[in-house]
């Protein structure tokens, strides 16, 4: 219940609130008929599946459970079959042609599924000998509208040595069947009904024929690159849990992920995993909450039982909670599959208190550690504490980036060289590029502050424009974040720092020093706008230039920019110009689009031109193919950022309120991690009476000692503490207090 206080009250109201209902707090009569509803949902589900019920009060479909059971248990052992000898349910479904999609991110349902999967890609056990990996059979399915998608994680998993199992709705046409040939992939045809439906929830159908070969298996999403070899972490897990049947992830966004090394026992495979090199299993239970199935490892010693539970995932997203049929399956499979499965009755292991036993006690289930499993999530946003840990991750998941569309999941690919583009992407002998460094000055770093953020994406947009004007491909920066600019995206909740009840130290996950692209720009939007200029204006990843796809031709060479504030470059920035190397031409920053040029002509022939200090860039007659200021701005605007601050419930939209109301904010902060560190003897208390906030009395509220902090409120707590007071704050010293509605509890409807 205190976490959920916390979470609640961090997330706010309109969207930003903590999604999981299981944080829910119904009526009482509410909550008991709920759980009526759901035992008798679930206990529909588990019968049709084949597990056995836990004790309970008996029920008139109880009393026909025994019987279900035998034929359900005798069915395990001739596939997935039902006692009355079909291999499916029939699951109807709207009339006319049969439809495929892979649920999930991949948007409509499409009609044209491609030519049906003939005995060329029958699955024999030939097939999933070829395809395995030693004694592990690394496997994923798609259809022609992810067919990018699973091509992508083909090749990232040839580029680390292993082979690939891909299931299909139907051929996907010569070229990309040759393609996944040439990165090592094996296709099967995955011809299930229920996988022509959905490809997303119909899938689990299609698993037990590859774990009743005898291997384990990985089931992955194909919106996951690897970076690394899993098998040996697996094998170390086998010997450090061996007790484990299958490992799956956690969507937890929080700070306490597992940090504590893996453990191998001496007699453990020599080579595999040291101690230190990995990180231990997540606490399973604990991370109930919601468990991914985007990563799904399954041992094969366990295959029947698997498979049993595998069959109970099927019946899930098959029916509603009523029971009632769903024509297209369930949408999102992992709902049902955690409430109706995973979590109905599960519970710690009483022998490796890692593990959770789950489907009646009959499997033990471990969860991996989700600094190295990752998502977008604890990639770049826990990037430095697993740098902290001296541990690298195994994979990234494109998920828990505010966003579903293909543009976003390619772009977090991109920016870690992770995407492979056509060869037309990476440039020729031709290709001209310009990049911008971003700087802060001296006196906003002091101070921190939103208008740090601001400055640098009014930054960026000037150099949109003047890689358009030089027709020249942008690359784009990476944006610096951190800790002084006192603000954060808005859907990211979980970067809140305050409550009615005072700073949540080791609730707020710290902002990553650099933002990935997805914290700051709509790619979609870029990509729109790149689409409709017809060619005058392009952009890349920030990594583009570092990816070794990326075309080089020899003797390739860089020149720099050097833009000055005033009519003519003083001595202190020529000299600060060539202090930086290579070609160096100077341009002073009100300027015409003729002298640009002018300025500019003695490297153009430069592959990639450098700008510094473009803040001080002023073109008056831009072209007209460059695109416009306005036009740049939807794509930053679209992505909204807020003060962490505000005591209230509602969220502090840094662009529903004016300059001086961001500052005042911005302020409390400062103010209230000085009083919470005992620098000041100030801080605010507040209470839900109508009384809101006031100064703490003496004693009321303890401080904290540094030394004491958390790794994770470290990061911040002391600088925002040590950050300068602007000016106009300084005058009143310690008298100041802020008079805002979110700082005071006077906004009574979203105050506590």
């Amino acid at each position: 219940p205190g976490a959920r206080v916390v979470h609640e009250s961090l997330a706010g109201r309109g969207g930003h609130r903590l999604r999981h209902k299981a944080h829910a707090r119904p009526s009482a009569a509410g909550s008991i008929r709920g759980r009526r509803l759901d035992q008798k949902a679930t206990l529909a589900y588990l019968t049709r599946a084949g597990a056995a019920p836990m004790p309970g009060p008996t029920t008139k479909k109880a009393t026909k459970l025994a019987d279900v059971q035998e034929k359900s248990r005798h069915a395990e052992g001739k596939g997935l079959q039902r006692p009355d000898g079909a291999r499916h349910r029939a699951t109807p479904h709207s009339g006319g042609t049969q439809r495929s999609r892979l649920g999930g991110f991949f948007g409509a349902y499409s009609n044209a599924v491609g030519r049906p999967c003939n005995g060329q890609l029958n699955l024999d056990k030939d097939k999933l000998r070829a395809a395995a990996n030693g004694d592990t059979i690394i496997a994923t399915f798609t259809n022609l509208e992810a067919a990018d998608f699973a091509l992508n994680w083909a090749r990232q998993l040839q580029a680390v040595g292993l082979r690939s199992l891909i299931g299909v709705s139907a051929h996907l046409g010569p070229t990309l069947e040759q393609q996944m040939h040439s990165a090592d992939a094996a296709l099967f045809c995955a011809s299930g009904q229920l996988f022509q439906i959905n490809g997303q929830a119909g899938r689990w159908a299609e698993v037990p024929p590859l774990l009743r070969s005898g291997h384990n298996v990985l089931v992955s999403d194909s919106d996951i690159a690897w970076l690394r070899d899993p098998r040996p972490y697996f094998r170390a897990i086998e010997q450090a849990h061996p007790t484990v049947d299958f490992l799956l992830a956690t969507d937890r966004a929080f700070n306490d992920y597992a940090s504590a090394p893996l453990e191998v026992p001496s007699h453990g495979v020599s080579g595999d995993t040291r101690r230190g090199e990995d990180l231990d299993l997540e606490h399973a239970y604990a991370s109930k909450i919601s468990f991914n199935i985007g990563t799904l490892y399954l041992r094969g010693r366990s295959n029947e039982t698997l498979c049993a539970m595998l069959e109970a995932w099927v019946e899930s997203v098959k029916y509603d909670a009523r029971g009632k049929p769903l024509p297209q399956l369930a949408h999102w499979d992992q709902e049902p599959i955690n409430k109706l499965v995973l979590q109905q009755h599960i519970s710690v292991d009483r022998t490796d208190h890692h593990l959770a036993r789950v489907f009646n006690r009959r499997l033990a289930m471990g969860v991996l550690p989700m600094l190295q499993f990752t998502t977008s999530f604890t990639y770049f946003i826990h990037a430095a504490r697993r740098e902290q840990l001296r541990v690298q991750p195994y994979s990234l998941h494109a998920i828990f980036s505010h966003g579903k569309d293909r543009a976003r999941k390619q772009f977090i690919f991109r920016e870690e060289k992770l995407w492979y583009d056509d060869k037309a992407y990476y440039g020729d002998a031709s290709s001209r590029y310009l990049s911008v460094e971003l700087t802060w000055p001296q006196r906003l770093r002091e101070e921190g502050g939103y208008e740090l953020i601001t400055l640098q994406q009014r930054d960026v947009q000037k150099a949109m424009q003047l890689a358009s004007a030089l027709n020249r491909t942008f690359v784009l920066p990476k944006l610096r974040c951190g800790e002084r600019p006192m603000a954060y995206p808005c859907y990211g909740w979980y970067h809140r720092a305050m409550a009615y009840f005072g700073f949540a130290t080791g609730a707020r996950v710290p902002m990553p020093r650099l933002c990935p692209l997805y914290y700051w720009v709509q790619e979609s939007r870029l990509l729109d706008l790149q689409k409709s200029s017809g060619g005058s204006f392009s952009f890349r990843e920030s990594s583009f230039l570092e990816n070794p796809r990326t075309f080089s031709p020899p003797g390739a060479t860089s020149a720099r920019l050097h833009v000055c504030a005033r009519s003519s470059c003083s001595d202190s920035e020529a000299k600060e110009a060539g202090d930086a190397g290579g070609a160096v031409v100077s341009l002073r920053g009100p300027t015409n689009y003729a002298t640009l040029l002018k300025a500019v002509a003695p490297v153009a022939s430069a592959r990639l031109l450098k700008v510094r200090h473009i803040g001080s860039l002023d073109i008056k007659d831009l072209p007209t193919f460059v695109p416009s200021s306005k036009q740049l701005k939807q794509a930053f605007e679209s992505v909204a950022w807020c003060n962490p601050c505000p005591i209230t419930r509602r969220p502090f939209n840094l662009q529903d309120f004016n300059h001086s109301e961001q500052r005042q904010l911005e302020q409390f902060c400062r103010v209230e991690a000085r009083g919470r560190l005992g620098l000041t003897p100030y801080q605010t208390c507040c209470s839900p009476g109508p009384q809101g906030c006031r100064r703490c009395r003496p004693g009321e509220r303890g401080t904290l000692n540094e030394s004491e902090l958390g790794w994770s409120s470290r990061s911040w707590l002391p600088l925002w503490a040590r950050l300068r007071s602007p000016a106009r704050f300084e005058k009143a010293g310690l008298e100041w207090r802020c008079t805002h509605p979110t700082c005071t509890g006077l906004d009574r409807v979203h105050f506590p």
